[in-house]
């Protein structure tokens, strides 16, 4: 009897180590998964052709501040993505003053009706460029007074040309 005992709480201690080692090996697997998920995000994100996506938050007051922006910011605002998360007002300041009202009611609008934004709008970049843009965003509400926007920044004439791209395209299929 001691004997099988013995025996069966050995059996017990390495089927244990097994579910911890099978365990470890699930984790690391899914962490390694998630890591490949977030660079190809990441690189969807930094490759896109004139435009960039974004995550920025407001609060109650109304302050902005960038969480998150891709690397084609650099290309239409000549900034860099750590500058305007450290200092939104870099990306925010090279809005036309004569855009900005429009924007921020467009931005407080889609906050009162719970619904996206969306706002064409021109900058002046650091090269002095004027450059007209569109911005669509979702948010979602955070922590009782903060909204947290996700959302895509592309050149104006971008958002003209899908209807005809859609014509081509389906005329394309067709054939």
């Amino acid at each position: 009897p001691e004997r099988s005992q013995a025996l069966a709480l050995f059996a017990q201690q390495v089927a244990g180590h097994l579910t911890q080692l099978r365990n470890r090996h699930t984790i690391r697997a899914q962490f390694e998964a998630l890591k490949e998920s977030q660079k190809q995000l990441r690189l969807l994100g930094d490759n896109l052709p004139n435009g960039f996506v974004f995550q920025w938050e407001t609060d109650h007051s109304g302050a902005r501040r960038f969480l998150y922006a891709s690397a084609g910011l650099e290309r239409i605002h000549n900034l860099t993505p750590e500058e305007v998360v450290s200092e939104c007002s870099h990306w925010y300041n090279q809005i036309l003053p004569e855009d900005r009202e429009l924007f921020e009611r467009k931005e407080s609008e889609a906050i009162a009706l719970n619904r996206p934004f969306s706002a064409e709008f021109r900058i002046r970049n650091k090269r002095d460029d004027i450059r007209c843009l569109f911005v669509s965003s979702a948010f979602t509400r955070h922590e009782k007074e903060r909204i947290r926007w996700d959302g895509l920044v592309i050149p104006k004439l971008m958002v003209l040309l899908i209807p005809y791209c859609t014509i081509i395209v389906s005329s394309i299929m067709k054939s």
